[in-house]
C-alpha cells in the first residue's frame, strides 16, 4: 500500500525575528488527495476541527461524487462515495445542523435534458440520509445552448442558480432564477429574461443581483437587476467600452459596486485597454463610472521586461480580470495576463464605494521555469482595510517588495519552495513577508473563508496539503 504521507512541509519564518507570519498551519502533502480533487473541492464548512467538503472522486473506475472530512494535517478522516452519481457534477454544498446538503447537476447520456439533484449526508457518520431528490428538470431544444451560473451568499447559507437558454435571437435570453435555502430546498423560483450574463451576486437576505451586457461590437450597455421573490429592480447604464469582463463585488444600501475591463472603440487598429470601477444605485438610478488605462510600467509587468524598457503592445485576449473582493473601503481586484498560457505579473487596483479608482499597484511573479512558463498561483483575501495577496515564489526572490527585477528562472516543474504574502493597506502601501517550504509546491488559486479562517491548498506531484492563514 502506498504510504499515506509522501512528504511533510514545515513552515518557518525567515528574515528578521519581528517579521510577521501570515501562515497559521500547513498539513502534510496527502497522496490520497489528488491535485484535481483538491482544486475541485467545494468546502461546505467546518465541524469538530474537520474541513467538510464535496468533490468528484477520480480514483474509482466509475467517477462519482464524494463527501469528505479532512483534518488540519490533510488526513482524510472519513469519506463517502455517493452511489449513482457518475453523471453528477457538484454545484454547491452547505454544512447545516450536522448535515451536508449538496446540489448537483446531473447530465443524462445522449439527452438534451439535465436535472438538478439534492443529496443529504450525515457529516459525522458519512452516511446518506434518505433518497436523492430531483429539484428541477431542464429540457432544452437540440438547437439551443444552455448554461448555468451559480453563487452563494457571503454567509454561505443561501445558494442561487440561474439557468440560461440561448434559443431566442433577440437581445435577451430565456432564464430561470432559483434561490435555495441552507438545506438546498427551493425558496423561490421565477422566469425572468436576461442579457448576456457577466456576473451574479447573492445577498444574505436572499436577493439575486445580476449584471449583463448588450450584444454587438460596442460600446456596450450594462444591464443590472435585483430579484427577490416578489419584486424586480432593473436599470441600464451606457459605457464607453467594448466590455470583456465585469464582476459584482458588493451590493449594500441599494448600491452595486462593479469592477470591469474592456477596450475603447475609437479606432479599429489601435484600441486602448481600460479597466474601470462603477457604482450604481438601483433605487435612485444614480451611477458613476471611472476608467483607467495601462502605463508603461504596467505593460512591463505583464511582459516581464525590465522597468524602463518598452514593452510589446498588450491585447485584450492576453489578460483577464479576476479575484475581485469587497473591502472595508470599497473593493480590490486583480488583472492577470495569460500570455502563452503563463502569468508574469498582476496589476492590483482598488475602488472606493463610489467606483473611484483610488490606487493601482504592480506585482511581479518572481518565479518561472527555464522554458518561460510561470508556475505560480496566488490567492487574495481582505480583512478590514487590509488586503493580503499570497503566492508561490522562488526563495531567492527579493525579501522586500520590488518590481525592478525580472522573474527568476528555475528548473523545477513542480512548484516553488517559498510562499510570499503581500500586505496592502487602504492607501496602497505594500509590505512583504516570505516563508520557506521544505518541498516545492504550487499554491492553488482558490481561497475559501470558513468561519474566521481562510483555507487553501498547496499542490505538487505527491498530492495536496491544506493550508490555513491567520489573516
Amino acid at each position: 500500500m502506498k504510504q499515506l504521507f509522501t512528504c511533510i512541509i514545515w513552515v518557518c519564518i525567515i528574515g528578521l525575528a519581528s517579521a510577521q507570519s501570515f501562515i497559521e498551519n500547513i498539513g502534510s502533502t496527502n497522496s490520497k488527495i489528488k491535485i484535481l480533487e483538491a482544486q475541485e473541492l467545494l468546502i461546505a464548512g467546518e465541524m469538530d476541527g474537520l474541513i467538510i467538503g464535496v468533490n468528484t472522486n477520480y480514483k474509482r473506475l466509475n467517477f462519482c461524487m464524494q463527501a469528505i472530512a479532512i483534518d488540519e494535517n490533510s488526513n482524510i478522516v472519513r469519506n463517502l462515495d455517493i452511489p449513482g452519481t457518475k453523471n453528477d457534477s457538484p454545484l454547491a454544498a452547505n454544512l447545516y445542523d450536522g448535515k451536508i446538503y449538496i446540489l448537483s447537476k446531473r447530465f443524462e447520456t445522449f439527452s438534451t435534458s439535465y436535472t438538478y439533484m439534492r443529496y443529504v449526508i450525515d457529516a459525522e457518520t458519512m452516511t446518506l440520509i434518505g433518497e436523492p431528490t430531483e429539484v428541477l428538470e431542464i429540457t432544452s431544444k437540440s438547437t439551443s445552448a444552455n448554461y448555468s451560473w451559480s453563487a452563494s451568499s457571503k454567509d454561505g447559507s443561501l445558494t442561487a442558480i440561474i439557468n440560461i437558454s440561448t434559443t431566442p435571437k433577440g437581445e435577451k435570453y430565456e432564464a430561470t432564477e432559483i434561490l435555495f435555502d441552507e438545506e438546498m430546498n427551493i425558496e423561490w423560483q421565477r422566469d425572468y429574461p436576461i442579457y448576456s450574463l457577466s456576473s451574479m451576486f447573492v445577498t444574505d437576505d436572499g436577493e439575486i443581483v445580476t449584471i449583463g451586457r448588450s450584444k454587438g461590437k460596442g460600446p456596450h450597455t450594462l444591464y443590472f437587476s435585483v430579484l427577490n421573490e416578489n419584486d424586480i429592480q432593473y436599470l441600464s447604464k451606457q459605457t464607453k467600452l467594448y466590455v470583456y469582463d465585469t464582476y459584482i463585488v458588493s451590493y449594500k444600501d441599494s448600491r452595486i459596486l462593479v469592477m470591469g475591463l474592456g477596450t475603447t472603440t475609437d479606432s479599429k487598429n489601435d484600441k486602448e485597454i481600460n479597466y474601470f470601477g462603477m457604482s450604481v444605485n438601483v433605487e435612485t438610478e444614480e451611477s458613476e463610472i471611472h476608467y483607467k488605462g495601462f502605463d508603461n510600467t504596467d505593460n512591463n509587468i505583464f511582459f516581464d521586461t525590465k522597468i524602463g524598457k518598452s514593452a510589446k503592445p498588450l491585447t485584450i485576449n492576453q489578460i483577464s480580470l479576476n479575484k475581485c473582493i469587497a473591502t472595508e473601503y470599497g473593493a480590490v481586484g486583480t488583472i492577470q495576463n495569460y500570455l502563452y498560457k503563463s502569468s508574469i505579473g498582476i496589476l492590483v487596483f482598488a475602488l472606493d464605494n463610489h467606483g473611484n479608482i483610488i490606487w493601482n499597484r504592480d506585482i511581479r511573479f518572481n518565479m518561472k521555469r527555464s522554458n518561460g512558463e510561470v508556475r505560480s498561483g496566488f490567492t487574495i483575501a481582505a480583512k478590514g482595510s487590509n488586503v493580503y495577496l499570497t503566492m508561490s515564489e522562488d526563495p531567492k526572490s527579493p525579501k522586500q517588495y520590488t518590481i525592478e527585477e525580472p522573474s527568476r528562472k528555475t528548473n523545477t516543474s513542480i512548484g516553488a519552495k517559498a510562499l510570499s504574502t503581500y500586505k496592502i493597506d487602504a492607501e496602497g502601501n505594500i509590505s512583504k513577508s516570505m516563508e520557506p517550504l521544505s518541498k516545492p509546491a504550487i499554491l492553488d488559486r482558490r481561497l475559501i473563508k470558513v468561519g474566521d479562517k481562510h483555507i487553501g491548498f498547496l499542490t505538487n506531484q505527491s498530492g495536496a496539503a491544506i493550508i490555513k492563514f491567520n489573516y
